[in-house]
């Protein structure tokens, strides 16, 4: 019998995002999108989500606040995080989520209010999943491996063919974490 234990290196994460299962594979960077999430888009709606902020009504607006311009908007960046890497990864950036992709890769637009701005996401992904760690001098009964961990975001989403304004849940790969398996006695 295995017993797991989990060890939690500090690759402290502020948010991570769960990709749907058919998305899972793609994790390589397509014209600003990883998977299903897009930091770079020079399609932003940003008059269309203005007009059509203004005509809802007065509690949506006070929830919610007004849209902040593009311009405002943080550039994707590439992040070194060689503290304490167990685990070899393939992408591994920092940045805010501009859109995401549907089942049919159909961009809705996150929304950046002054009460809700757009969140930053820090976004990895494992080079090799369930490879060993990069740990020395282990007990034989101790074996590691490389596990790639996913978070859910809640987003407020503009369509632009319904000119809706649509909560969406999205999924992403947030960190590639270290787990330590423990060999147990026989029974």
């Amino acid at each position: 019998m295995s017993a797991i234990v989990k060890v939690v290196v500090p690759l402290v994460l502020t948010i991570t995002i769960l990709f749907r299962e058919a998305a899972m594979q793609v994790f390589d960077d397509v014209d600003g999108c990883i998977g299903n999430i897009c930091y770079q888009d020079s399609s932003y709606p940003y008059q269309d989500i203005q007009d059509n902020w203004k005509i809802k009504p007065e509690e949506f607006l006070n929830t919610l606040g007004a849209p902040v311009s593009r311009s405002n908007v943080p550039r994707h960046e590439s992040e070194a995080r060689s503290l304490c890497k167990l685990c070899e990864t393939k992408i591994s950036n920092r940045f805010q989520v501009m859109s995401i992709l549907d089942d049919i890769r159909k961009k809705e637009y996150v929304i950046n209010t002054t009460k809700y701005p757009r969140p930053t996401i820090y976004l990895e992904t494992c080079k090799n999943n369930d490879a060993p760690c990069d740990i020395e001098n282990l007990p034989n009964d101790v074996t590691t491996k490389c596990v790639q961990k996913k978070t859910t975001i809640n987003l407020l989403t503009f369509n632009t063919t319904s000119k809706e304004f649509v909560s969406r849940t999205v999924n992403y790969p947030s960190a590639c974490e270290c787990v330590l398996l423990e060999e147990g006695p026989e029974e």
